[in-house]
């Protein structure tokens, strides 16, 4: 078996995978490519992972219409909006950001269609 097909089963099966998880409050996987271990959590609607000793939120539930990115989350900051993270979010509606936010990544906001309130932290970068 060639190195591509296994790469692509193993993808599969990650993918398989994270469909049985849809209400996971904390979820781990391995990135079997790069051997590193992903922890990702759920606060509100938001999931984030951990980086660099700030949180990073990746994605967000579609059903919300409004919400305040906090500026800590366990007393972590919050510091990043990762790309893609609201994408086709249609129902969001307002989205406040507390200070302490300093990256809005590419594309973070793409198809929020219903989206009419956007309140900006002084601390962006």
């Amino acid at each position: 078996m060639n190195f591509k097909k296994i790469k692509a089963a193993c993808i599969a099966l990650t993918l398989v995978a994270s469909l049985t998880l849809p209400n996971a409050e904390n979820f781990y996987f391995k990135d079997l490519f790069q051997n590193n271990v992903v922890h990702a959590e759920v606060f509100e609607g938001l999931t984030y992972k951990i980086e660099n000793g700030g949180i990073v939120i990746t994605a967000a539930d579609k059903s919300i219409t409004k919400i305040t990115i906090p500026k800590e989350i366990d007393s972590i900051p919050v510091v990043t909006i990762g790309e893609s993270a609201f994408m086709n979010c249609t129902k969001l509606e307002a989205i406040v950001f507390e200070e302490g936010l300093k990256y809005i990544s590419n594309r973070a906001f793409q198809g929020c269609t219903s989206l009419k309130e956007v309140a900006l932290p002084d601390s962006l970068l």
